[in-house]
């Protein structure tokens, strides 16, 4: 197909290693080349596309990080792909099948997600990370910077980028995350060593 799946390393800056990848959908067009990402996700988010589009990216993904067993992937998960209520069980199958622990999947979700109660987020958020799936939140405006903000739970984290910084914003996101546990520290602290993507 034109669809193709491109791999961004991930770094920890603490071992100057890479310790996974961000899986970045793609489409290499027969006619007119590559077409943005900017172009392509609203109409499938529109047309309902955006469910089934989902759901091959999390497979792709998982397939391919299967063969890489040190590292793990990020997914960005948009909040339209809430509304599919099978997403959890296809989530749960498509580890099964690929046999990737839940412990390298990352999804990464925006901060209007966690605002909106129309898709029951939170729910959906929980029973992912019931799976040992990691959670992130991610809030950079392309292109991304190198220092995020964390929230650190259990077992997994909220990556938030430099512009939730401001008072307002740092206060709609302190909103946004009372869905997590608690017992894994729950105030907002810097982490620069977190992700460093070009």
């Amino acid at each position: 197909g034109e669809l193709e799946l491109h791999y961004q390393p991930l770094m920890d800056v603490a071992s100057n290693r890479i310790s996974g990848v961000e899986a970045l959908i793609r489409w290499n067009h027969s006619e007119k080349g590559w077409i943005s990402p900017a172009d392509f996700i609203p109409i499938a988010e529109t047309s309902g596309l955006i469910i089934p589009l989902g759901r091959w990216v999390i497979q792709q993904a998982c397939e391919q990080v299967s063969f890489w067993p040190d590292l793990t992937v990020a997914v960005n998960v948009s909040p339209s792909q809430f509304a599919d209520e099978g997403l959890i069980d296809f989530v749960k199958e498509t580890l099964r099948k690929t046999g990737v622990a839940g412990e390298r999947l990352e999804i990464e979700v925006t901060e209007g997600l966690l605002l909106d109660d129309q898709y029951r987020p939170i729910d959906k958020l929980l029973a992912l990370k019931s799976l040992g799936i990691k959670i992130a939140m991610d809030d950079c405006a392309p292109p991304k910077r190198p220092q995020h903000l964390v929230v650190d739970g259990q077992p997994g984290h909220l990556a938030i980028g430099r512009r939730g910084r401001s008072g307002k914003r740092r206060r709609r996101l302190k909103a946004a995350i009372r869905f997590w546990p608690s017992g894994g520290g729950g105030a907002l602290s810097p982490a620069p060593a977190m992700h460093i993507t070009q």
